[in-house]
């Protein structure tokens, strides 16, 4: 999947605004350690969002 940033690729990513640019959101991933190779299978998704049982 490619992103594109509709501005100058250094938008302001903080909780308030981190889904308006997903392209600089996954910039500042891999800034901050992210592996390229980190992907969420939708099974993991699925495990993620499902309440948890005690």
């Amino acid at each position: 999947m490619v992103y594109t940033c509709h501005r100058d690729k250094n938008c302001v990513i903080n909780k308030v605004t981190r889904n308006r640019c997903q392209y600089c959101r996954l910039q500042k991933c891999f800034e901050v350690g992210m592996s390229k190779e980190c992907k969420l299978s939708s099974e993991t998704i699925y495990c993620l969002s499902s309440p948890k049982c005690i």
